[in-house]
């Protein structure tokens, strides 16, 4: 979970990114990730299935996929917002049937952003628009639903973990001190007045409020973010992240050093540190975000932006796998790519310096596996054991769901 918008997703917005205040227990333990990587120095992806079509059947056209889970069993559940419907394929990739339907019925949905499999199989869905979490069985049978109220939309709201409670990120009201993010125009920058504060709320696995998790108050720094295929990028801000483990607990780091905090369920803190060396953001790739950020700033009651850093911070954002395992998602070189120009009337700058994405798989008593790197156009969804799922997109813009199994390098 990285500091994203709660006012949902565009194919290309402003966005604030924050800096956070964060309250680290004094009982911390110090662990160096710089063991040598135990999957090797070149781990590859190697494709294992992939499923969609550019042209075909209507179960394989992939229009936009905003959620992807996978049942313990291999099943494979895709939530495609364009149609909308969730589809469940199996191991091989294909095509089984679909799991409920749009609405607002027992088993419907009106728009999913997020979707958790559990550890006895079933699969739960965030539904914000109907304002509830739907639960479904492993074979895709609607089982029940809980109401939880929330507001939020965008990325990073919904959570499970191994004891099957479920999390719902919202606003904290009684901690909040700023204004909630609005929009002056549906096309204009985002804008956030103040500090705001969020909270997981916690809900039994039978659909009871139980507590809430605090998250670190978060106070906006006005930026811009791009939702690219490969997840949200921007001209390298420094800010504290922070995520939630299925293990219960929450991990926050600053990035403008390597290192993150495990606030683990016990109250201690474990602190993960790792040597690394700064990129150097070339001239050509400066000047793209800074075609950027005067594009944006040409908006109706837009601000101007601070200058682009000449080095990046550490990394991006933090997640954490089905095994605990966290993933650094790690700033790199960016690599120029042949993009087509822009069609008449469309003053966008060209998005051509790209960064791999590129992941530091750590364990969480801090041992350094490897690194892993994903294909361009790639976003990464699931991660379970030495398989990792994610969402390709092709020369045309179709989508397609991939299984990539980790290959720890044989020297």
């Amino acid at each position: 979970m990285r500091c994203e918008s709660s006012v949902g997703t565009a194919a290309i917005l402003t966005a604030a990114c924050f800096c956070v205040r964060a309250a680290v227990a004094q009982d911390t333990l110090v662990v160096r990730a710089d063991n040598p990587p135990a999957w090797g120095e070149d781990v590859q992806l190697v494709e294992e299935i992939r499923i969609g079509v550019l042209e075909g059947q209507d179960e394989y056209l992939l229009g936009s996929v905003g959620s992807l889970a996978v049942g313990h069993d291999g099943m494979i559940f895709v939530y495609d917002g364009h149609v909308p419907v969730i589809r469940q394929y199996d191991p091989s990739g294909t095509y089984v049937k679909d799991v409920g339907r749009e609405g607002a019925g027992p088993g419907e949905y009106r728009r999913v952003l997020g979707m958790r499999v559990l550890a006895n199989g079933q699969l739960a869905i965030w539904d914000p628009r109907n304002v509830r979490i739907a639960v479904y069985d492993s074979a895709g049978r609607y089982v029940e639903d809980h109401h939880v109220p929330s507001g939020l939309y965008g990325a990073n709201v919904f959570f499970v973990d191994t004891a099957g409670n479920f999390y719902v990120r919202t606003i904290d009201a009684s901690r909040r001190g700023g204004q909630v993010a609005r929009r002056f125009d549906p096309a204009g920058p985002i804008v956030v007045s103040g500090p705001l504060a969020y909270t997981l709320v916690r809900v039994s696995p039978s659909g009871q409020i139980v507590d809430s998790v605090p998250l670190p108050i978060e106070e906006p720094a006005r930026a811009f973010v791009l939702a690219t295929a490969e997840g949200y990028r921007g001209p390298f801000v420094e800010e504290l992240c922070y995520t939630w483990s299925p293990q219960g607990y929450l991990i926050v780091g600053h990035n403008s050093r390597y290192t993150f905090d495990l606030q683990l369920p016990d109250s201690s803190v474990r602190r993960i540190e790792r040597s690394y060396e700064p990129v150097r953001a070339s001239r050509d790739e400066r000047s793209q975000w800074e075609a950027w950020a005067e594009f944006f700033a040409r908006r109706p009651s837009a601000e101007k932006f601070g200058p682009i850093p000449r080095e990046k911070p550490a990394y991006r954002a933090l997640s954490v796998d089905e095994d605990g395992r966290i993933w650094v998602n790690r700033y790199s070189q960016a690599v120029k790519h042949d993009v087509a120009p822009r069609a008449a009337g469309d003053e966008r700058p060209l998005y051509a310096w790209r960064e791999p994405p590129t992941f530091d798989v750590i364990t969480p008593e801090g041992d350094f596996l490897g690194t892993v790197v994903l294909p361009a156009n790639t976003s990464l969804h699931v991660r379970r054991g030495m398989q990792v799922w994610g969402v390709q997109r092709g020369e045309f813009d179709e989508e397609y769901v991939v299984r990539y199994r980790i290959e720890p390098s044989r020297d």
